[in-house]
């Protein structure tokens, strides 16, 4: 009777096992990450905040903020920042994160 137990324990891991490679073969083929192009023609894009699912507000390295829509892929540069963001030593020009 011992036996019977051992070797239906030992049939029950390898089912176990075989039931895990499986799982895992599996993740591996499905989570490679595709990259994808959403936005084309920033120049050294530093910093991004989501305003909504649909628009991003990007600055890039130079110092220029554009406000970006991902479903069209348009961009509009902002301009007119206030004159003290100049001035301000702990300010980061290229930062839009607060």
């Amino acid at each position: 009777m011992v036996l019977i137990y051992q070797r239906f324990y030992l049939w029950l891991t390898l089912l176990m096992l075989g039931a895990c490679t499986l799982v895992s073969s599996d993740a591996e083929t499905t989570s490679i990450p595709k990259r994808t192009t959403v936005v084309s023609g920033l120049l050294r894009p530093w910093s991004v905040a989501f305003l909504s699912e649909e628009e991003v507000l990007v600055t890039e390295k130079e110092g220029s903020l554009k406000r970006v829509n991902l479903v069209t892929g348009t961009q509009h540069v902002i301009q007119g920042f206030p004159k003290d963001l100049d001035n301000n030593p702990q300010a980061d020009p290229c930062d839009n994160a607060g």
